[in-house]
């Protein structure tokens, strides 16, 4: 069985988003990890305010732990007013300025990556409306990570953040149709469990080398149940999911996930996301308990 590199090992900052950055860096450099993703959707990067002289600051500290790479940087673009796929002109040219922020402190922080959702429609909007607005804000925004040599990886979300892009084959459609070297894709095995059944290796053969990072996250599943809604023949209903829980709290097969990568030679990095609250008030025990469940799946 082939093993992705233990470099290829991330930790997001997602868990630690009720403490200090600086606490996350200390914790990283005590528990060995030399390899990191930022999340920028709470007090660690303000992104829109002070956000490259932030970010800036924030490589230093990371230097000085010994942390060598920031693997991709995930701004906050789920909550309100951030959409770039907003009917609203005026929110959605501030959304795509906002995503262009982001990529200048990806600069900053050295960091090669940034995360791209793709927005959503309303509903009662066809989502073909929403697809047709992600496209026109992602043509813009690749031509800023081109500049500055970024690249942006879209991410499938669950249709109560997207009303588009939900499966690996909506993701690559947008990738295909925006066609620009600086857009790719990533995995993220919770909503790769939610709508495409967890076949990774079909995610895998659909992306091909446009695949540049992956979240691995755990979760439980349960069916969905969308009653007389009536967008239901419009969408891609997948399963609910419990978000994204302490990696091992789940029942996601998350080695067989990563001998997947490995056997495709995937050569990117894997991020560790947990995202629930319950799992923030304590992150360095999350952080190693997914040290050791993932252990034996790098060499």
């Amino acid at each position: 069985m082939k093993k992705l590199k233990k470099d290829q090992l991330a930790i997001g900052s997602f868990h630690y988003a009720f403490y200090s950055f600086e606490r996350f860096v200390e914790s990283m450099r005590r528990f060995g990890v030399t390899n990191v993703e930022v999340s920028g959707n709470r007090g660690h990067l303000w992104v829109s305010g002070d956000g490259v002289d932030r970010a800036r600051e924030m490589a230093g500290m990371l230097r000085g732990a010994g942390i060598g790479r920031v693997a991709c940087l995930c701004p906050e673009q789920n909550a309100f007013p951030y959409n770039i796929a907003a009917r609203d002109d005026r929110r959605r040219a501030a959304s795509v300025a906002y995503m262009a922020d982001a990529i200048r402190c990806a600069d900053a922080l050295g960091c090669p990556r940034v995360l791209l959702c793709p927005g959503t429609a309303y509903l009662d909007e066809d989502p073909a409306e929403g697809k047709r607005r992600s496209i026109d804000s992602i043509s813009q925004l690749v031509e800023v990570a081109e500049k500055y040599q970024v690249k942006l990886v879209l991410e499938t979300q669950s249709f109560d953040e997207s009303s588009h892009v939900n499966a690996t084959w909506q993701q690559a459609e947008i990738i295909d149709e925006v066609n620009h070297p600086c857009l790719g894709g990533m995995i993220d095995t919770v909503q790769l469990a939610m709508y495409d059944e967890g076949d990774i290796a079909r995610a895998i053969d659909i992306l091909g080398d446009r695949l540049w990072h992956v979240h691995l996250g755990d979760t439980k599943l349960c069916e969905r149940d969308l009653g007389r809604a009536p967008f239901r023949e419009k969408i891609v209903p997948g399963r609910e999911s419990e978000g994204h829980v302490g990696i091992g709290c789940g029942e996601l097969p998350l080695a067989d996930y990563l001998s997947a990568l490995a056997d495709a030679g995937y050569p990117y990095n894997v991020s560790v996301e947990i995202c629930g609250w319950s799992y923030f008030y304590d992150p360095d025990a999350y952080t190693e308990l997914a040290l050791n469940v993932l252990g034996d799946c790098f060499e």
